[in-house]
């Protein structure tokens, strides 16, 4: 009877081949000669297994010859993992990606039950009770977690029914890898404090809004620029801030945003509730759900009313910044396509050759060496390509065969721009004030070495790094005697009552002050010769931990008028010194806590107590040169040979280099600064 059934259907399917337009059940009954209701049952066996389609017109079916393509052939070009069981919950079919997962053969899973198949990741799939039949309707989406060599790993499965040429019902399993985005999700999770966290902090405004304008988010900085608290934005709109000729524009350009183009940046004025209009740059950003849609939007911005008014003038006073270009002196060159387009009469005068006289040509004639310059080359270029400003030093060889040791800095004229801006500074006066700084440094040293007092530096571990001759003097170790503080304790205090009570107190003060507090306390100490001394211990650790020791011999009071001539000899050389030395607060004003001679004369006043009353800040020439120099050092901790312009207390400008190190909190603040100044040369008197 299958047999017989099954020409039937291959009949009525060779019949539907010939009638492209279709033919409907009376049709095929009259044709084939069937009964009406045989005809019905063997189409809608061709229907659910896919092989024909039909259509409604009116009360009338119209059955047509199936135009899909074969689903073996779907399954196989599928990149997901795809495996079809038929009725008894046997393998039908399993796609290639799917059999190189399981590392099993297809032609050893065809025909055998999951379970039959001993993998794992099969066992992880949750199926219909074998002894209930499938249901063709059934289908559904679950997730799985399946652990491998990798690690653990999560599956999408979607499950679907399928109906196979007998009429019979099966099922097909869609599995898709869905670990990474699973992973992704869990780290969007944990970084989602951090970002809110980040976004606060930012000074620039941060906001999320619907597409009414509607705030739904506002930072702290967003809503200081509008003069109120985030809570009192929240709700409001922002296009009500923006003035009323400028609103059309704003959302027209937020609502040309898409997938396509999910970012627009403008720049508006705004009214703050003082009535005030400032300029502020946004950059705005849709945000889509999964269908394509936009969820809500991002703006970032920041208020551009001072650059603006910075660009209004550099509009009206572009003739005088040629001239001031032409008369910089410094040389300043303008290179496209590494050929020099314009230089100014410095730029030709460091050179040692006539104005306009490298004009159009390469770049390359300013070096001896093609080595030097290709290094040169890919510093600079390589500097503008990843932070858009490239700098190096290097020597050139001029006209006359001289050599001059240049700053190079070079930057686009505008973001994007192929034209290069390069300033070339003589460093000449530099390299001869690191000299004299190197030799200061040995001097420097030298300072320590002569103190009087014992000092001896211990790390975090309780490693001893260094002791001064004055410590070898008083107590007789050495540092091969005392690697560690261990060592220390056990010949300072050989008695074990009296270690234990000086290691306990040791411990106790260091708990009980901050960082760079001197914690004072007296111990007997028993030097190498086994003589006792009663020492003034002057500790201070450091924020990274370093230990600072200073020892006094309090037993020793026959020595004090020498202990007080040599601090005398040791005074005098740091005031006789022609470089200053200074001890600074790290506050952004800041204020000098000690100077010597040195520093006083370089900036021209009569004595510490006057220079102590001038902030810091107001001694640098740029406006935010002191706030620079504070940002260095919070990054760098250490700052070696800065160039600077300084004023004078009558008015004068002078450059001088810099060598200063920070001292930090237990926050991270510059909590002091303690620094070298060598004076270069006079840059020329104040108007």
């Amino acid at each position: 009877m299958k047999i017989l059934d099954q020409q039937k259907m291959e009949r009525i399917k060779g019949l539907l081949k010939t009638h492209p337009r279709g033919l409907s059940i009376t049709n095929l009954a009259s044709i084939t000669g069937l009964n009406r209701n045989l005809i019905a049952k063997y189409l809608d066996m061709l229907v659910i297994s896919g092989q024909v389609e039909v259509q409604q017109y009116g009360p009338a079916k119209v059955f047509f010859p199936s135009q899909r393509i074969p689903v073996t052939a779907m399954i196989e070009i599928s990149s997901d993992l795809v495996m079809v069981l038929d009725q008894d919950r046997k393998i039908a079919h399993v796609n290639r990606p799917f059999a190189g997962f399981l590392g099993i053969p297809r032609d050893e899973l065809l025909g055998k039950a999951i379970g039959e198949v001993g993998h794992p990741f099969l066992g992880a799939i949750p199926l219909p009770p074998a002894d209930l039949p499938l249901d063709p309707r059934d289908g559904g989406i679950i997730e799985v977690r399946h652990t491998d060599a990798s690690g653990e790993r999560h599956f999408r499965v979607k499950k679907a029914p399928a109906v196979f040429e007998d009429g019979s019902v099966g099922l097909t399993l869609i599995i898709e890898d869905i670990t990474d985005r699973r992973r992704y999700e869990e780290v969007l999770r944990l970084s989602e404090a951090r970002y809110r966290g980040i976004v606060e902090d930012q000074t620039d405004f941060i906001t999320r809004y619907l597409a009414d304008t509607t705030i739904t988010f506002v930072n702290q900085a967003g809503a200081r620029a509008l003069g109120c608290s985030p809570e009192e934005f929240a709700g409001k709109r922002f296009i009500d801030v923006i003035p009323v000729e400028e609103r059309a524009g704003v959302m027209a350009a937020i609502g040309s945003l898409s997938r396509e183009n999910p970012a627009v940046s403008l720049e508006h004025r705004i009214r703050t509730d003082r009535g005030d209009l400032r300029w502020q740059h946004w950059t705005n950003r849709a945000i889509f759900n999964e269908d394509g849609t936009i969820r809500e939007y991002q703006g970032m911005g920041r208020d551009v009313t001072d650059m603006k008014a910075a660009e209004e003038k550099l509009k009206e006073s572009e003739s005088l910044q040629k001239a001031i270009l032409s008369a910089s002196p410094v040389g300043i060159g303008l290179i496209t396509d590494h050929h020099l387009i314009w230089a100014n009469d410095s730029m030709y005068a460091l050179q040692g050759i006539r104005p306009g006289e490298l004009k159009g040509q390469h770049e390359r004639v300013a070096f001896a060496e093609p080595a030097e310059y290709e290094r040169v080359s890919r510093e600079i270029y390589g500097g503008v390509e990843r932070h858009g400003v490239g700098e190096t030093e290097t020597v050139i060889r001029r006209k006359d065969g001289t050599l001059l040791d240049v700053s190079l800095r070079a930057a686009p004229i505008r973001s994007g721009s192929p034209d290069i801006i390069v300033v070339a500074t003589d460093i000449t006066a530099r390299k001869q004030a690191e000299r004299a700084l190197r030799e200061s440094g040995e001097t420097f040293r030298t300072m320590v070495d002569i103190s009087p007092l014992p000092l001896s530096l211990v790390d975090a571990s309780g490693k001893y790094l260094y002791i001064n001759p004055a410590f070898t003097e008083v107590f007789g170790y050495t540092l091969a005697d005392i690697p560690d503080g261990m060592a220390w304790f056990e010949r300072a205090f050989p008695d074990d009552g009296a270690r234990k009570t000086a290691i306990r107190l040791w411990k106790e003060d260091a708990m009980a002050h901050p960082a760079g507090e001197v914690r004072p306390r007296t111990f007997p100490v028993q030097c190498k010769d086994g003589s006792r001394k009663d020492i003034l211990f002057l500790p201070a650790a450091t924020p990274g931990g370093l230990q600072v020791v200073v020892y006094q011999d309090l037993t020793r009071d026959a020595m004090t008028g020498r202990l007080r001539e040599t601090e005398d000899r040791y005074r005098h050389l740091v005031d006789d010194l022609d470089i200053g030395i200074y001890r600074s607060s790290g506050d952004p004003a800041g204020r000098f806590i000690w100077g010597n001679t040195g520093l006083i004369s370089i900036l021209g006043y009569e004595s510490l107590a006057d220079l102590q009353g001038v902030p810091v800040r107001d001694l640098f020439a740029k406006p935010d040169g002191r706030g620079d120099l504070l940002r260095e050092l919070r990054e760098k901790k250490f700052v070696k040979n800065r160039i600077l312009s300084l004023k004078r207390r009558d008015g004068a400008m002078l450059t001088v280099s810099v060598t200063a190190l920070a001292e930090f909190d237990e926050k991270g603040e510059v909590r002091f600064i303690t620094g070298l100044v060598q004076e270069i040369g006079a840059a020329g008197k104040a108007p």
